[in-house]
């Protein structure tokens, strides 16, 4: 038996073997185990000389065609390597600066679910996308030594092969499907298998329970990707329980086996070719379960650095984007959509991106589950976060950024966040249900709206400071037919106010708003309320608002221009059942000239619009004239204040106003 190598330095040499070294690696008595390869294109070019032993077809099958790698074909001869789950592409021809591509797909057949490439050090570009293959690892030597460039525009360099979806036209449901069910009853289970994924699709409007009956998108429907456990006659079971509910009539179904499974992308930057008027992904997956991705950087993508559609299961560690152009309308660091279930997020920093991290879709199901922790996005086009109203619990824990967040939909959860600056929506956007902000603070602010209602939104420590603005900009506000706000601290600041200045210039530092620093509406419960250096302070438009705790400071302010005057605290026709308990105004640092149209309360009925049951208990005020109106007394009731103290007043004190008033005691200090 043969104890000795046949060694070659190169893949050529080992290609001209001469037919005594042929024949000298054949037989039982064989001269040679094999052959000793000691690089590719020069001697030490990979990472470690590789044996090669010689396949005889006489006794074993064709291994298969010559991939330049571990299949070896020349002059009849065919030798082979095992490389025993661990692939270098350097030992199937790639060097760096050429296509890795060619060498991509050379060693792709070679591995199997489990088995791990590595790409080398190189900075080196690909012609055509890299498809990914289930269960394998791919992995490079770091973001700053492995770079991948794409050669061409609208090319993913790493993408998923798309969905087949399987013919089951005919399948129905037989029983309506509740939420937190388990078990779906359809009509053909034999076109299904354990491990296959249901998308259930509804015709039912998915923001129903906010929008006002107003539709936000045609294709905000309702949609619930699942994944099936165990099959039987009539039913299936799936992992987990439903979210959504979905009836017999108007419900849709489509399913299929996984793309991939398992699998991973470690240790590599991606880099799409520059350009302003081309989508592409860096990274694109779909239909994927249980995708880790780890150590990556993308740059360029004018679509997403990351794009997971219909994925299940994702898992991504310490990723970083850069963002390509604005001009296309998307430019996202993270995309989840369609149907995406259950991804975590660890560790994301974003750049140059609309969005650094984006929820949303085609309308081909609802994304869901999605929980981000440790983010940094600067530079944002948009909202730093965003979720289109068509998500379902977001969560982000400890996001520091410059553009706030826009979360819409149901069961959001911002946990904690830090934003340099606020220049566009906040909040929910597109409204929503069900959501929750832990903490946040914002450094300089220069608008804040939402655009449609949301019901049952907890906030508890919320800080926005103002120091910049753009035309027709908006303070803090709660939309309108917005229902069950709950904040337990909310402070609101005009850092651009100076008592320096007269009170034209401050006007004019704010462009002249006539807006209020906060506008509260619908069943708002806030338990401390803190407004500094506003104009207009707070106006309460809807019924069922309680403060427990107000202060304001030099808030009120105007000038001789404002002929129907400012206000500390305004309440609008509408607001019945407010509640306003410990208040402390503080304006004794602004001057006269600040407070000539300055009213603390202001009272304005709207037509026919009865505000009734106010109530006002232990109210300081300290600094300048002490003023209060009432307008349209008539559709206003039921007054009380209790323990109202002002300091040196001049004018008239609130009893010598109209309305109905109970109980009503004003002291003045």
């Amino acid at each position: 038996m043969a104890n000795q190598f046949l060694i070659k330095e190169t893949m050529a040499d080992m290609k001209d073997l001469s037919v005594a070294e042929i024949d000298g690696l054949k037989g039982d008595n064989r001269t040679y185990a094999g052959v000793q390869l000691l690089g590719y294109y020069e001697r030490g070019d990979t990472p470690a000389p590789i044996i090669y032993r010689y396949v005889d077809l006489q006794n074993e099958p064709d291994p298969g065609a010559d991939n330049g790698g571990s299949i070896v074909k020349f002059n009849g001869v065919i030798l082979e390597h095992n490389f025993n789950g661990v692939v270098n592409l350097l030992y199937f021809g790639f060097k760096d600066g050429q296509d890795i591509s060619i060498s991509y797909e050379k060693a792709l057949p070679s591995v199997s679910s489990g088995d791990v490439i590595i790409i080398p050090s190189c900075n080196t570009f690909t012609t055509k996308p890299l498809l990914l293959k289930s269960g394998i690892h791919i992995k490079g030597q770091g973001i700053r030594d492995t770079i991948i460039r794409s050669h061409q525009l609208a090319t993913h360099i790493f993408k998923s092969s798309n969905i087949t979806y399987k013919n089951i036209d005919d399948v129905r449901l037989l029983k309506k499907v509740l939420t937190d069910d388990n078990t779906i009853f359809i009509s053909d289970t034999s076109k299904v298998a354990a491990g296959d994924f249901i998308i259930l699709k509804s015709d039912k409007i998915f923001t129903r329970e906010w929008d006002g009956g107003s539709t936000i998108r045609d294709y905000y429907t309702d949609g619930e990707l699942l994944k099936i456990l165990e099959v039987y006659q009539d039913r299936v079971i799936i992992e987990g329980k439903c979210f959504l509910g979905f009836d017999i009539e108007g419900t849709t179904m489509k399913t299929f086996s996984p793309v991939g499974i398992g699998g991973s992308i470690k240790d590599l930057a991606i880099v799409t070719k520059k350009d302003t008027g081309t989508l592409s992904n860096c990274l694109s997956v779909e239909g994927w379960e249980n995708l880790y991705l780890d150590n990556i950087k993308t740059e360029n993508a004018n679509s997403n650095g990351v794009g997971l559609y219909t994925c299940y299961k994702t898992k991504l560690d310490c990723i970083e984007t850069i963002g390509g152009t604005a001009n296309l309308g998307l430019n996202y660091g993270i995309m989840i959509a369609d149907g995406t279930k259950y991804t975590d997020i660890q560790h994301l920093v974003a750049k140059k991106h609309r969005h650094g991290l984006a929820g949303g879709g085609r309308g081909l199901a609802i994304p869901m589950y999605c929980n981000l922790e440790n983010v940094i996005v600067t530079e944002s086009q948009s909202h730093s976060v965003d979720c289109h109203a068509n998500t379902a619990f977001f969560t982000v824990k400890n996001a520091c950024v410059d553009n706030f967040y826009s979360m819409s939909g149901i069961g959001h959860r911002m946990d904690h966040i830090i934003s340099s600056g606020l220049t566009y929506a906040a909040f929910a956007y597109e409204g929503g249900k069900n959501l929750s902000l832990g903490y946040a603070y914002v450094a300089n602010a220069g608008d804040c709206y939402v655009e449609r209602s949301w019901v049952n939104f907890d906030i508890g420590y919320l800080e926005i400071n103002y120091g910049s603005t753009r035309d027709n900009f908006s303070f803090f506000s709660i939309p309108s037919n917005s229902k069950n706000t709950t904040i337990r601290t909310l402070r609101v600041n005009n850092t651009l106010f100076d008592l320096n200045k007269t009170p034209l210039e401050n006007k004019l530092a704010i462009l002249n708003s006539t807006k209020s620093g906060v506008v509260l509406r619908g069943d708002t419960l806030i338990d401390t309320l803190e407004i500094t250096g506003m104009s207009r302070g707070v106006h309460v438009q809807s019924a069922n608002v309680i403060i427990n705790r107000f202060v304001a400071k030099n808030t009120g302010w105007g000038d001789t221009n404002d002929v129907n005057g400012t206000h500390v605290l305004s309440l609008s026709g509408g607001g019945n059942n407010f509640t306003l308990n410990n208040t402390l105004i503080d304006n004794s640092s602004l001057p006269v000239e600040f407070t000539v149209n300055t009213f603390i309360l202001s009272f304005s009925g709207g037509t026919a619009v009865a505000t009734m049951n106010t109530v006002i208990r232990n109210l300081r005020y300290a600094g300048g004239s002490v003023r209060a109106k009432i307008v349209k007394n008539n559709y206003f009731n039921d007054f009380k204040f209790d323990n109202v103290r002002f300091g040196t007043v001049t004018g008239s004190i609130p009893t010598s106003l109209g309305g109905r008033f109970i109980d009503c005691d004003f002291i003045q200090d």
